[in-house]
């Protein structure tokens, strides 16, 4: 796979909102660098992604917790 295929997937995943996909794929692009300035493309473009991917972690840990307490609220409103 080439560079501009991984760049290609990553952009299409954060554009349908899979900020860990598009990492994924950023990581992947960065395998098959060549030289500084393609490097710095990467990491000018992990930066600016980087606050969706915190969020997105975010929005799963609340999720989660969120998860935990549905069997407890089902409960109250049976009795």
């Amino acid at each position: 796979m080439t560079i501009e295929y991984y760049l290609q997937m990553a952009d299409e995943a954060e554009q349908e909102g899979a900020h860990v996909a598009s990492m994924v794929n950023y990581t992947y692009a960065a395998d098959v660098m060549k030289n500084n300035e393609e490097m710095d493309l990467l990491v000018e473009t992990v930066k600016k992604y980087e606050s969706n991917l915190k969020k997105e972690l975010d929005r799963k840990a609340v999720q989660e917790w969120y998860n935990k307490f549905i069997p407890f609220e089902n409960d109250l409103k049976i009795q």
